[in-house]
Order: C-alpha cells, then structure tokens, then sequence
C-alpha cells in the first residue's frame, strides 16, 4: 500500500548532496567529449551520458530506499531495469513518473553499440545530451527539490583558493558573464596546478635548464619550458587536446585580466556564449577534483617552528613575510638553487638582477619578532627567473641559483 503522507521532492543530506556533486561533474565531463570533433570523443561522451544516467538513478533509489520499501534487489538490476522498476515505484508511492523514460533505456543500447559495435554516435550526439540534460534537471527536481545550477561542485573542493575561483565562475555563468566566468576558471586551474606542482620533482630537475637558458635570444629556453609543462601535465593525467581548447580560450582573455601587464592575447571575433564558460568551468573543475582525489598524504606532518620567520636580502632587495614557501637545492661544492613562492607584487628591482654578477646576499631568521640568526654571503648569480604563478591571487615564482664565493660582514 502506498503511503499517504510521502510526499516529492526529499531534500538530500551532506552525503547524497556530495554525491550528487559528483554525478553533475560525470554528466559535464560527458558533455565536454560531446564537444570535441573526433569519434573517440563522441564514443566517451554517450558512455559518460549513461553513466551519469544510471549514477543518477542509484543516487536516487538509495535516497528513497526502494529496495526497503518494496523487498526488491532493485541496485542489482542494469539501467532498463533499474529505471523501470524506479518509475514503478514513483507511480504506486508518488503518483510520478521518471521522464523520457523510453529514451533513457535507449540510450544503454545506443551504448552498447558503441561500446560492442564501435558504433561512432556523432551524428546523433546532441540529441542524446539535450535529452539526458533535461532527463538529469528534472529528476533533480522531482526527487530532490533542486536545480542543477543549485549544485555546486565548488563545494566539494578542498583548497580554499580554487573552490572560491570555481565558485565565482559558477555565480558568473548563472550571471550570464561569460568571459568573467572563463577568467575565474582559468583562476581556479591555475591554483589547482599551482597545489599539484608545488613539489614537482620534474620541476627541480629541469629548473637548472630552465634558468640557463632564461634568455630572449635563447629559444632553447620556451622549448625546455614548453616541454616541462607538457610533461607536468601528462603526468597529472590532463587530457592534452581538452588542455589545448581550454589554452585556446585563454589566449583571448583580454589583458585586463591578467596581472601581467606585458602578457599579449588574441581579440575573439564573435561575442563570449554559454558554450565557451561551460568548457572551461567543465574542465578545471574535472581537473580540479581529479588531482584531489588523487592526492597523497604525507608520510608525517613537519613540526613548525613556532611564530619563525625568515628574511632574505639579495643586493639590497628584501623579500621577507610575502614568502608563501621556499625549497632550497644544495649542488656539489657551494652551488645552491632556491625556489621561492612569493604573494603579492615582487619588488620591480628583481627583474634587474643579472646573471653572472656577484650580489651580496642577506639571510636572517626571526622568533616571536627577535632575531635569533644572521648569515651573510657574497654570491655569484649563475641564473635568475621570476614567473607568474597564478592571478588570483597573485603569485610569483622566483629561481634564484647562485654560487657562494665569500662569507662574513
């Protein structure tokens, strides 16, 4: 008997609301292969549609507890099924119904054909997503009395810079601000990247390179960085042609929009769409969430000095508190690399050091406010390069590599 009182929608506690999170970053990872012009991207996006599809549907047979309420092993049945038994229930408990129900069942053959007939459903692809969107906002509605825009992947991310940079991009695209949603994106894979590589090892091997040839006339220098940062990603597991669309739509962000005022970009010669800030939201926000999933905990947490700080001076330059984290590399002899993350603006007369001069270098050490150290060098400057790290907020990433050739006052 059904029961009187049970009423639609339920509205999802924190753990189906993180999981229905995740369900709307399958449906926009399946949308942004939809997006792409090859027949392997067609062929990932119909099987991430119905992936999305039957997570949905288990997302909400669980939110409801069908299998309770009616003794069925309703989980174990496959998506026709599934969907089937889950409309049963909506119509004898709800007096509902789930849409397109003939569509959603399907789609599982459409891709079956794809999966076992190497089927390409390109000709038929945007069809599949319209209906499956509209599949996914109305079940939202129905069962859990939201909207899809309601749901903010931004909530599940961990590191407070990128989920604010991905929470302004979802308040800018419900704005209809579509290039300052695109802006936020890239702000948000920026610092997503930034966390990722802050201890890359691929970067400390490369960084001698990087710093020999940081030249103008040097073009063995953007070879040797391109290389580095392609390998980065590949590393990280960044899909690269998704990567190149995403940088594509970078290079026309106006430079407004970039701390660095001498950064050049392409005009777009048609007006910014939804289509364009969907992509680039889709893909820092997949990346984003895949490299924290991925993340590693530390073999042990370091014991902090209690209320330390240090302060460097470089030929009379001073970068003390703006330090965000440094690492030091030691070489054979007195050869050292230090890599510095600085917040903020850099003090312009950085960018007049030269290599291959000798500086007197400063290092001092504090304790609750009293200086309880002091070392002072005469370096010789063997490399120096400072690069934007991420826009918001702003960081630098200084390369200072240096030999040590005297010591004392």
């Amino acid at each position: 008997m059904p029961d009187s009182t049970a009423t639609l929608p339920v509205a999802p506690d924190a753990v189906a609301l993180s999981l229905l999170n995740r369900a709307k970053l399958m449906l926009a990872h399946a949308l942004t292969h939809a997006q792409g012009t090859s027949s392997l991207d067609h062929m990932i996006a119909i099987h991430g549609l119905d992936n999305s599809v039957e997570f949905l549907l288990r997302l909400v047979s669980q939110h409801l507890d069908i299998e309770a309420k009616t003794g069925k092993a309703v989980d174990q049945a496959q998506l026709s099924g599934l969907a089937g038994e889950i409309n049963g229930f909506l119509k004898h408990q709800y007096q509902s119904t789930l849409p397109y129900l003939t569509d959603i069942k399907r789609l599982r053959q459409v891709r079956n054909l794809v999966q076992h007939g190497s089927v390409d459903p390109g000709a038929d692809l945007s069809r599949w997503c319209r209906i499956v969107e509209r599949f996914f906002d109305k079940v939202l509605l129905l069962v859990f009395g939201l909207t899809r825009d309601a749901l903010r992947i931004s909530s599940l991310i961990q590191h407070e810079d990128v989920r604010e940079s991905l929470s302004q991009a979802e308040e800018q695209l419900d704005k209809e601000e579509y290039l300052l949603s695109i802006v936020a994106s890239r702000n948000a894979f920026e610092n997503a990247m930034f966390h990722r590589r802050r201890h890359s090892h691929l970067l400390s091997s490369a960084s001698p390179a990087l710093l020999t040839t940081h030249q103008d006339d040097q073009p063995a220098h953007w070879l040797y960085r391109t290389v580095v940062h392609e390998l980065e990603l590949v590393k990280a597991g960044v899909d690269m042609s998704t990567h190149a669309r995403f940088s594509e739509y970078l290079q026309h962000i106006p430079r407004e929009h970039w701390v660095d005022p001498g950064r050049m970009y392409a005009v777009m010669q048609r007006p910014w769409n939804r289509e364009d800030a969907l992509f680039c939201y889709n893909f820092a926000s997949d990346v984003a969430l895949r490299w924290q999933y991925a993340e590693v905990s530390p073999l042990y947490q370091l014991i902090a000095m209690p209320d330390c700080q240090f302060e460097m001076t470089i030929a009379g330059i001073t970068i003390d508190g703006s330090v965000e984290h440094g690492v030091i590399y030691r070489f054979a002899g007195e050869d050292q690399m230090e890599i510095l993350i600085i917040s903020g603006s850099p003090d312009p007369r950085l960018r007049e050091l030269e290599r291959d001069n000798e500086y007197r270098y400063v290092l001092r050490r504090y304790e609750h406010g009293v200086q309880e150290f002091e070392a002072k060098y005469t370096i010789y400057l063997k490399g120096i390069r400072l690069r934007l790290a991420t826009n918001d907020p702003e960081r630098w990433e200084l390369m200072l590599w240096y030999k040590r050739t005297a010591a004392g006052e």
